[in-house]
């Protein structure tokens, strides 16, 4: 189970919520910083689906364990890192890291959230012109409904 958030400040409160939560971290868990800017901040916001390429950083977050006993804390310590790093988050979410999301799997909604209003209608005109039958549904789909 993994979630990510872009962010543009590494400040102490950001620190304090990412050392809080990798020294709680389980075994075969991970979090990875990527420092945005240079290439990818020259693509223009419109070029792709990509959320949001003026965000200084982005912060992954995976959850991983075996044991199937351990799904409701490892998936509450992944939402946990997340929802830390939320006050200073930006809009938009990578769409592979948005996992299951239980009662909210709205697909439209998480498409939505992810890439934005702008974004999510030019992904729909290409849904309904190169899959009208949504033969690829079986990713986080794109809802032409």
């Amino acid at each position: 189970y993994w979630k990510n958030v872009p962010f543009d400040s590494l400040g102490e409160d950001e620190i304090a919520a990412i050392l809080d939560h990798v020294g709680r971290m389980a075994a075969g868990s991970a979090a990875d910083i990527h420092h945005m800017g240079g290439a990818v901040s020259r693509v223009p916001e419109d070029a792709t689906a990509f959320p949001d390429r003026n965000a200084r950083y982005w912060m992954n977050i995976y959850g991983y364990w075996g044991d199937a006993t351990q799904d409701v804390e490892r998936i509450a310590w992944t939402r946990s890192f997340h929802a830390a790093l939320q006050p200073s988050a930006r809009a938009g979410e990578y769409v592979n890291f948005l996992g299951a999301e239980g009662p909210r799997a709205d697909a439209r909604q998480l498409a939505l959230d992810a890439y934005g209003a702008a974004k999510l209608e030019r992904l729909v005109a290409l849904k309904r012109q190169y899959d009208p039958t949504n033969l690829f549904r079986l990713n986080h789909n794109i809802p032409v409904d």
